[in-house]
């Protein structure tokens, strides 16, 4: 990859670490569902949880936003095409912010629910967490949309030659390693560290991209595109 795109692979592995520590945050706990409707809540969010965890969550994932955006927006210059190439500035910088509000609303509901658990309000603490992400649920999936086409996007254009990449980096898109990370619990048994790993990942999936696009050497992958 050329050396001059180098400093914003770096920042969007930056940004996608800082977001999933936050997720770690957010995941590492007993994982009993508490809530069919709300699935991310889980038994160990209650007041046992540390509530400075989604103060340390919001703001690394705030921190986040301009080193991922860096990387996200650059991702677009893979593309064969000046004018898609336009399109897709567009479309990957709404990754970064359509998660940092999925990250939010999930917080804000995380956080309701533990403050009253916390207060041993134990009866209103479900139901409040659930109105809180009812209330939330149009932004959500405007958000999931936002977040997500640029990721579903990406190995798709990759398939059909519309970028530079080689086919083989299709084995390094996110959505590749979403689905693998996010899987884990299907085969394994549910435990902290696997309910952790489902909640970091879309950051695990950014990172190992962005990791790919750092070190992949195969000639002059982008052509020049800066001068286009």
């Amino acid at each position: 990859m050329a050396s001059q795109y180098r400093k914003y692979w770096l920042c969007g592995i930056i940004g996608a670490i800082l977001f999933g520590i936050g997720d770690v945050l957010l995941g590492f706990v007993d994982p009993e569902s508490v809530s069919s409707y709300f699935h991310m809540l889980k038994t160990g969010h209650g007041a046992a949880y540390p509530l400075y965890r989604i103060f340390v969550t919001m703001f690394l994932g705030t921190l986040g936003i301009p080193f991922l955006t860096l990387g996200c927006v650059r991702m677009a210059d893979i593309y064969r095409e000046r004018k898609t190439r336009r399109i897709m500035r567009f479309v990957m910088a709404m990754i970064p912010f359509g998660w940092m509000i999925i990250h939010f609303t999930v917080s804000s509901g995380v956080w309701l629910y533990s403050f009253m658990m916390h207060k041993g309000n134990t009866v209103m603490a479900v139901s409040a967490a659930e109105a809180m992400i009812s209330m939330y649920k149009p932004v959500q999936v405007l958000s999931w949309f936002m977040a997500g086409t640029g990721l579903f996007i990406l190995p798709v254009s990759v398939l059909f030659g519309k970028t530079v990449l080689p086919l083989r980096s299709q084995w390094f898109t996110p959505a590749l390693w979403m689905a693998l990370f996010s899987g884990l619990k299907y085969f394994f048994p549910v435990n902290p560290l696997i309910n952790a790993l489902d909640t970091l990942c879309m950051n695990a999936g950014m990172i190992i991209w962005f990791i790919y696009l750092l070190f992949v050497t195969d000639g002059e992958v982008i052509h020049g595109t800066e001068r286009q």
